[in-house]
């Protein structure tokens, strides 16, 4: 990204080297491989929460009859269900269980908090972001905070403190960073309290980067896998939902597009409008608890004001219209219309107000009085009820610059806004594209049925790319191919000890020692190397708009030949004739990447 940045400044190639090379010498950077850093603080942090998630045996927190008492009481749990209690209880001072999008996994957090108040434990609620800590204080019924508040908390003396007889419920565990998940391991390792995280390393990743969840459970080695689906009402649905859990996004986007849920839709505009009608009908079926979910920001706007144009027609929406300014998404400054039944989602924190980052609420009343004030009455989704100055729903910020509410409508939103929720139906709009995570993110948010519109542009732009005659019109089958492709992409992000020749010295000591580098020692092995490295260059720049013919990668097969052994000059003579064959099929006008 240096490089590519460099590019734009006009500067050369080796000024970014130089700049890493001297970051480096100064201990700033710390080399990880030819293309990865990190910093050393960040590997201490990483090493640090790894000593530790390792507490094996530790002692028994949660005694053998009150569990068995919590069990009794959830006789409704599934025998996978009752086995992940089982093993959150277990005598290990940091438990995990990876539970899939609607595998019960908030039921079965509930027979955790119920069988530790059981044994006299003090059970304590943690998730990244707001939303999910107030989905868990709501299911279980305990005490549920972000993780960026509870160190806040902790710093400021503030918070509870925790000692031998507290249960730390950590959920959302995928989503939390190498930071917090030390601070919450090493706090809780501290005072000897429980730690029990539960997540799904295949949902949208941590954003502030690495995959901690993924490190710890390669520490603890034990805990249980959730993929019995719940959630979902249809049999298919529910087994796509499984498969997609376990990997295969591909599979289970194939199981939607086999039943006439997928939809290809050319143009953005026209792509939207079906999204639109497709929660029409939807809404038409199943009741307005239907959720339009998409990648984009600025295509969430685009789909709100479509679906408050519908909503207005339908007189769901009643009255004038009132304009205030607010911050979108992105804290860009926008003009945001208002009426009596709006639906909006708070995008900040309003402590004095106990709003969360992602609360939703349904306007009552908004109206403006004859000094230009805009005053407004919201429902929030708890049950209570706000009155006050439009301007009061705006952050403070001591000494700053004073700045709209940042309130979004929210009929339609990302899949970040959508992960943690649930709702009887959705649509998920396809318009730039897309991955495994998100795909099974999105697909498995419903209840009893989902629909994807995917814009087909810039598919039918890649076919045409490989096809003979550009001027052909690809095929719906060739379009549709190139979609579940991009559903076969996924990339877990990587933890420094993913690059240690010994991780247990690193965990144990933070030294990082990289394996052996690499050695090309004849022509083969450079070829191999060469090509793992446009690979990967290729995969950050953006796998479907590089089109590299195989037969090209042997078209100077025999000068390298000279070189091999017997055996490897036949195979590359071999791979050669087959990508000969697969030129004279393009040649032929074949539609397909073969």
């Amino acid at each position: 990204r240096a490089l590519v940045e460099a590019a734009l400044q006009k500067q050369g190639p080796e000024q970014v080297y130089l700049q890493l090379a001297s970051l480096e010498a100064d201990g700033q950077l710390l080399r990880l491989s030819d293309d990865a850093w990190t910093t050393p603080a960040l590997a201490a942090t990483e090493a640090a929460m790894l000593r530790a998630a390792d507490r094996p045996q530790e002692r028994q927190w949660i005694a053998p009859d009150a569990l068995q008492a919590a069990l009794r009481e959830g006789s409704h749990l599934s025998p996978e269900q009752r086995g992940a209690v089982a093993e959150a209880a277990r005598s290990d001072g940091v438990s995990i269980i990876e539970a899939g999008a609607g595998t019960g996994k908030t039921t079965l957090a509930r027979v955790i908090v119920e069988a530790s108040h059981r044994s006299g434990l003090r059970a304590v609620g943690l998730a990244p972001s707001w939303v999910a800590a107030d989905e868990l204080a709501r299911s279980t019924g305990i005490d549920s905070v972000a993780i960026a508040r509870w160190r806040y908390d902790l710093e400021q003396g503030s918070a509870a403190p925790l000692d031998a007889s507290t249960v730390i419920l950590v959920d959302e565990a995928g989503m939390a960073g190498t930071r917090d998940m030390a601070a919450i391991l090493a706090k809780a390792r501290d005072a000897q309290a429980k730690v029990v995280l539960i997540g799904d390393r295949r949902h949208l990743e941590a954003v502030p980067g690495a995959s901690p969840l993924k490190a710890v459970a390669e520490v603890v080695r034990r805990g249980a896998i959730l993929d019995g689906v719940r959630r979902q009402a249809v049999d298919w649905q529910r087994a796509a939902s499984v498969v997609m859990a376990r990997g295969d996004a591909e599979a289970g986007l194939r199981a939607y597009a086999s039943r006439d849920r997928l939809e290809l839709v050319a143009g953005d505009g026209a792509a939207r409008d079906r999204v639109i009608a497709r929660w029409t009908d939807l809404r038409a079926t199943h009741g307005n608890d239907v959720l339009i979910i998409t990648r984009r920001n600025e295509d969430s706007a685009a789909l709100n004001r479509s679906a408050r144009a519908v909503l207005k027609a339908e007189r769901r929406i009643t009255g004038d219209d009132i304009e205030v300014a607010a911050l979108d998404r992105e804290d860009k400054r926008v003009t945001l219309a208002l009426a009596s039944g709006d639906q909006v989602r708070f995008s900040e924190n309003l402590q004095r107000l106990g709003i969360r980052n992602g609360n939703r609420a349904t306007v009552e009343r908004i109206q403006r009085d004859r000094n230009g004030d805009v005053r407004v009455s919201f429902a929030l989704e708890d049950g209570r009820r706000i009155e006050g100055d439009w301007r009061e729903f705006a952050r403070e910020r001591p000494g700053r610059t004073i700045l709209p509410p940042r309130v979004v409508h929210a009929y339609a939103g990302t899949v970040y806004a959508a992960q943690g929720r649930t709702a009887d139906a959705s649509v998920v709009y396809v318009g730039r594209p897309t991955d495994a995570r998100e795909l099974y993110v999105a697909l498995t948010r419903h209840r009893h049925d989902a629909h994807a519109v995917v814009e087909s542009g810039r598919l039918e732009a890649q076919c045409r790319q490989r096809q003979a005659d550009h001027r052909m019109a690809p095929t719906l089958t060739a379009m549709r191919e190139r979609l579940f492709r991009e559903a076969r992409q996924y990339r877990e992000k990587v933890n420094v000890a993913d690059y240690c020749a010994d991780r247990a010295e690193f965990a144990r000591t933070g030294r990082v020692t990289l394996p052996a580098p690499e050695v090309a020692t004849d022509a083969m092995t450079h070829a191999v190397l060469a090509a793992r490295r446009l690979r990967e260059a290729i995969a950050w720049l953006d796998p479907s708009r590089v089109v590299i013919p195989i037969w090209r990668l042997f078209d100077r097969g025999r000068e390298v030949a000279r070189e091999l052994p017997p055996k490897l000059a036949t195979l590359l003579d071999t791979l050669r004739e087959r990508g000969q064959r697969a030129r004279d099929a393009y040649t032929r006008g074949s539609h397909y990447d073969r």
